[in-house]
Parts: structure tokens; sequence; C-alpha cells
């Protein structure tokens, strides 16, 4: 959970950056999509502009090319009436009803929202405009009139939530980056030095084999530069389904001994499990803890990615926040195998 709250980073922000966030937001929900950073700069002068963004978190509003950008901290920011978090709650809660009701949910479509919530086409575009910003769904399709939305993966953790209010919050919150750079050109660097921190592989004493991961998370590092999102996440998946077969392979003769069940059939081999069964694995090991877990929901299936027919059927979208999630996940996954192999 992030240590400062939506509300801390609301007070914080000034009277111009929430200006400049709103117009960024109204735009793209008039538009579908961006702002050129020209037009920005043509309204408010270049120099203003830069300025005042610059002290903002690339985590709250970011340059992509030639436009600017608002991840959900920032879409929120910049709508003074709260109707966007209401629409969000109310949506998490909407997506633990559908699963009571058909575990087996897939979708939610555009006729269901307008329905079930009594809004018109346009409340129900701002809803899914939200939405698609957030944790709270698997990808997207359609267009302006017509669209669906995958749900979450954890929508079966729904119900158990108390408190799903405090939840969303701390959904929206989650990987919030203070120093994260707005502009481009200051990403690089950004990315680029903290990631090669203190052999972040050092639980794995096979050199070359640690070449090869190293290799892979550098390139990871470029991916996200470039924003070649699908390469990032399918690189995860590899980082992270190698560095867990090398660890459990490590340690196969305890887990053998300790007779664990995946899918009620008793682990005899880890060479031949998939992503998901290595997780469960370490995690059943202690390597890794259960908030962990649940956030490799994104790159669980990553292999689908490879496969265009598969991902068609599955309409499997990957965007900048599925890239983010699936890099601070292998991040948070590594420092916790690590952390197992030093005890």
């Amino acid at each position: 959970m992030s240590a400062i709250t939506l509300d801390q980073l609301n007070n914080n922000i000034s009277d111009i950056q929430k200006l400049l966030l709103s117009r960024i937001w109204s735009y793209y929900l008039e538009n579908n999509c961006w702002i050129k950073t020209k037009i920005l700069h043509h309204e408010f002068g270049k120099n203003e502009v830069i300025m005042e963004l610059i002290s903002l978190s690339g985590s709250i509003v970011y340059e992509n090319q030639d436009r600017y950008g608002l991840t959900l901290k920032g879409a929120l920011l910049a709508d003074e009436t709260n109707e966007g978090l209401s629409l969000l709650v109310n949506y998490v809660y909407y997506l633990k009803e559908r699963f009571l009701i058909d575990p087996e949910v897939e979708v939610i479509t555009s006729q269901d929202i307008e329905r079930d919530f009594n809004l018109n086409p346009f409340q129900s575009k701002l809803m899914r405009n939200y939405v698609q910003l957030s944790r709270f769904q698997n990808g997207y399709s359609g267009n302006k009139s017509n669209w669906q939305i995958n749900v979450p993966s954890e929508i079966d953790d729904l119900p158990n939530i108390a408190n799903l209010q405090s939840y969303v919050l701390d959904k929206i919150m989650e990987f919030y980056d203070p120093h994260y750079p707005v502009f481009e050109k200051d990403r690089f660097s950004y990315l680029a030095v903290p990631l090669r921190e203190n052999d972040m592989f050092s639980f794995i004493d096979d050199q070359a084999y640690k070449n090869v991961i190293t290799k892979d998370w550098e390139e990871i590092q470029s991916n996200l530069i470039s924003e070649a999102w699908k390469s990032c996440v399918i690189l995860c998946g590899s980082v992270l389904e190698a560095s867990l077969i090398w660890i459990l392979s490590k340690n196969e003769e305890t887990i053998l001994q300790s007779n664990i069940k995946i899918n009620n059939q008793v682990v005899k081999k880890i060479d031949n499990m998939n992503l998901v069964e290595l997780v469960t694995i370490a995690g059943k090991m202690g390597m890794i803890g259960k908030t962990t877990i649940n956030l490799s929901h994104v790159i669980r299936d990553y292999r689908n990615l490879v496969h265009p027919k598969k991902q068609i059927m599955e309409n499997m979208i990957v965007t900048k926040d599925e890239a983010n999630i699936a890099f601070n996940s292998v991040k948070v996954i590594i420092k916790e195998l690590n952390q197992f192999n030093n005890n």
C-alpha cells in the first residue's frame, strides 16, 4: 500500500496543477485521445506547463511522444466532484455481485452497465473510461457505443473483502512513485540506474544462467522506455518463470518431501510446470507472500501473448498499466526470493 493517500495527494497539488490535469482529462473525454503537448502549451504557456507538471509525478501525469496523458490517479485528481471515485467503487461492488450470481462471468458490457446502473450512454462511457485506467479490468474492446470489459482475474477475492471502498483506494495508490519522471527524456536515466541494483539475481549461483536472465531484465527496461508494453510483459513472464524454476529446482528435494499438491496432484517434477503452478508452489513453500502471488496475475498467461490466435480469442490487450504492474511484480517477487535464499 502507498504511504500517501489519494486525499493527501489531492491536498498537495496546486490549483494550477489541478487545472492542467482537468484540461487533459476533459480533452480525453471529448476526443477519446490524449491532448497534444502543443495544444496545452498554447493554452497555458509552454514554460508554465513544464514547470507545473515536472513537480508532479509520472504516476499522475506523463508525456508520451507528443501528448500528455493521465494515469487513474491523475484522472481522479482532475475530478472535483469525486464522481469518478464513486463510479469505480460502485463498479467493484457490481463485480462482486455479478461474481456471486455467476462465478463464470467473463465480461461486463455497456448494455449491462446502462441497464443495471440506470445510466445514460454518456455516463456509462465515463465509467468505462475510469475502469479502463484501473486494475479492475483484464482488457477491453468495442467502440464508443458498444463495448465490453473483461473482468479482473482476482474477481474471486472480492467476496472476502470487508471494506471494498478501502480496497479500491488502496489499489488506486498501489505502485505510486512520487519520483517517477513526467517527461520521456528523464525516464530512461531514472529507470536504468535503480534497476541494476546490487546483483538483483544474487540467489542464482550459476553465472551463465544468471547472465541470460540479467540480459532479459535489461531488455525489459528498454521495452518500458520504448513503450513496447507487450514485449515487456512477455519478458517479465520469462524472467519470473526462469527465476522460479531455478530456486524451486534448488529446493526440489524439500518440495517433493512436503507432498505439495496442485490440482489434487502431488508435485513430482519442477521443470514441466507452467508459471501459475510455479508461483503456487513458491507461495506454499513460503518463498513469496500471498500479496505477491496476487500481484503476479498480469503475467500468469504471458505465453498466450506470443500466439496471435490465443491473444485474439482471449481478447488480451496489453497497456502501459499492465506492463508497469508486471515489471513491479517481478521486482517484488525477485526481492522475496533473495530474502528466502538468504535465510
